[in-house]
């Protein structure tokens, strides 16, 4: 059996590798001018798991050492890790040989991340980035689900208002009303 202090430490360090390799892959895709209007929302889903993701991490840090995550959180936390890690290689692998042509940064901006056709030919084709993105946005939700439910863990009591019949929810400085 697993020490569940070492447990929750090494889930929380993927949650914040997780939610930095996010931002990273928001932020290219946001500097390509001519991305497709689908896909330039659908990616809003990265910064949706980027921000679920760092707040998961922030109130993973609070809780309880013994806390432990499920098996299936685990996995689903491992599979988005591997997933967001392969697409950044690729990214990172595009920059590496445009800048071993003799690019700079700045050349590698204006040349390939600002045309999409150049982009979507590098990274095989548009369809594989619409279906990652659709995957980003099941697992934005499921971590979701997760931080509510550490949310509803690490809250001492709840109360019923005298105003409206809602039961709420105290989360450090906001109150969340559950109808």
């Amino acid at each position: 059996m697993s020490d569940p202090i070492s447990a929750l430490g090494s889930a929380l360090a993927i949650v914040g590798f997780a939610a930095e390799t996010s931002r990273f892959l928001f932020k290219f895709l946001r500097r390509i001018s001519s991305l497709p209007r689908d896909i330039h929302q659908s990616s809003e889903a990265l910064n949706s798991l980027q921000v679920t993701l760092s707040q998961l991490q922030h109130c993973g840090a609070q809780l309880d050492p013994r806390y432990t995550f499920s098996a299936q959180f685990t996995t689903r936390l491992r599979e988005c890790a591997r997933q967001l890690t392969d697409w950044a290689n690729k990214i990172k692998e595009l920059d590496a040989k445009v800048t071993k042509q003799g690019s700079n940064a700045r050349a590698w901006d204006a040349r390939v991340t600002r045309s999409w056709e150049k982009v979507k030919w590098l990274l095989h084709g548009e369809q594989e980035l619409r279906k990652f993105l659709e995957l980003m946005r099941i697992h934005e939700s499921g971590f979701s689900i997760e931080l509510l439910a550490i949310l509803l863990y690490n809250t001492p009591s709840f109360y019923l208002t005298e105003k409206l019949p809602v039961l709420k929810l105290a989360t450090g400085q906001s109150t969340v009303a559950l109808h």
